[in-house]
């Protein structure tokens, strides 16, 4: 192929203040400051012709400089390719970070002050593009106070661009220990990634989030985050998406819906309720003082059979695993029942007989006490040991019945 530079090109259209370097064949880029998404700094080429077009930008530091910067390829028709060099023999053979997407690319890397890269725009036939490069732009993003299914601090994005968008939250302190950031998809694909104090990025020599979900569809995850100490803290969000795609994004505290208090009749419960894009659902009940216990299981959406899928409960505060919760293909059921119900209010004659610790669940332990009594009221009391097992998480009922009883 013809290899042209931009200097061959009568027809070639400055937007913004840029200056040919007819000697060395490149045009010189001003920075961006990275005070829109979409760019103020703006390369726009209006030449249809096939070609390689070399660029050169010196990097900066400015008030809205975050520790990287970004090269945007605008892609309106066609197709383009991105690399960025420090040596101005970038190729499409030498680079050092590429973006080869179809439609437009975007390259996030680490910023050093007083460096000049080269850009080289690698375009086909027919396309029509513009460039830019500079600071990232950032968007704060409001904690959601949780108190509403789909958020109430809720940002959308119609921009069809795609490429990567930036986000800065700022924690408060949540009130169960629970935080959670949901990706809504509305139209295309969109991945999701975070970091706590510096950008999350994924570019061609490698990544760097703490936490990510890349499901197709909606993505989010929740994270442990202390009632006590949370606040304050300093998070960054990526969405990258796909040129075409449309979503929305929400930070914040985890919404919990409350089902009220235990009924005895067993009609508590949640009715049919659909998973969101954090992949957990909350929900959260009141158990009267003279309940004797209570059980809660899952149905799918016919009402009829019971869910063998995982589900916590804990006192107080939201349960949560000991890593990050994050929503996986693994979870089937995009929607589920909830439904706790309360046992009868006079039990039959009972035995009480402690056994071994979960671990060793069917055999008692050597020299644990057992407690045993017949219960002829509707309460009855067993004291648990504890010197049988050194962490015991959880203990068991058994009642025995005489034969033809």
């Amino acid at each position: 192929m013809k290899r042209n530079v931009v200097r061959l090109f009568a027809s070639v259209l400055f937007a913004g203040c840029f200056v040919l370097n007819a000697a060395r064949g490149q045009t010189n880029l001003v920075w961006d400051p990275g005070t829109a998404q979409g760019g103020t700094e703006i390369f726009t080429n209006s030449s249809t012709a096939a070609g390689s077009y070399l660029f050169a930008v010196t990097t900066q530091t400015t008030p809205n400089s975050v520790g990287f910067w970004r090269s945007v390829l605008k892609v309106d028709s066609g197709e383009a390719n991105l690399y960025t060099s420090t040596s101005s023999s970038v190729s499409t053979n030498y680079y050092t970070y590429r973006s080869e997407e179809t439609g437009s690319d975007s390259i996030v890397q680490s910023l050093s002050p007083g460096q000049t890269w080269y850009i080289l725009v690698e375009a086909q036939a027919g396309a029509q593009w513009s460039l830019f490069a500079g600071d990232v732009h950032v968007t704060e993003l409001t904690w959601d106070p949780g108190t509403a299914e789909a958020g109430s601090e809720v940002f959308t994005n119609l921009d069809t661009d795609g490429g990567a968008y930036y986000f800065k939250l700022t924690t408060q302190a949540p009130a169960l220990d629970t935080w959670r950031t949901a990706l809504e998809i509305l139209s295309g694909e969109a991945d999701l990634y975070i970091r706590q104090n510096a950008l999350p990025y994924v570019n061609s020599l490698g990544h760097a989030y703490t936490d990510s979900s890349t499901l197709a569809g909606d993505d989010g995850f929740l994270r442990y985050l202390s009632h006590s100490s949370g606040a304050g803290q300093v998070w960054y969000i990526l969405v990258q998406s796909d040129a075409g795609a449309t979503w929305s994004l929400l930070s914040g505290e985890v919404y919990v819906e409350d089902l009220g208090a235990l009924a005895a009749d067993g009609s508590s419960g949640s009715g049919l309720k659909t998973i969101p894009p954090e992949g957990t659902r909350y929900f959260k009940t009141t158990i009267p003082a003279d309940a004797l216990a209570w059980r809660l299981w899952l149905q799918d959406s016919t009402g009829t059979n019971t869910l063998n899928n995982h589900f916590y409960i804990r006192h107080g505060y939201n349960p949560y695993l000991a890593i990050p919760l994050t929503s996986t293909a693994a979870s089937p059921a995009r929607a589920c029942w909830c439904r706790p119900i309360s046992i009868p209010a006079t039990p039959p004659p009972t035995t009480l007989r402690w056994k071994g610790c979960p671990a060793n669940r069917s055999a008692s332990i050597p020299g644990s006490r057992k407690s045993s009594m017949q219960a002829t009221t509707t309460r009855w009391r067993t004291s648990r040991p504890t010197a049988f097992c050194s962490r015991p998480t959880a203990w068991r009922c058994r009642r025995n019945r005489s034969p033809g009883k």
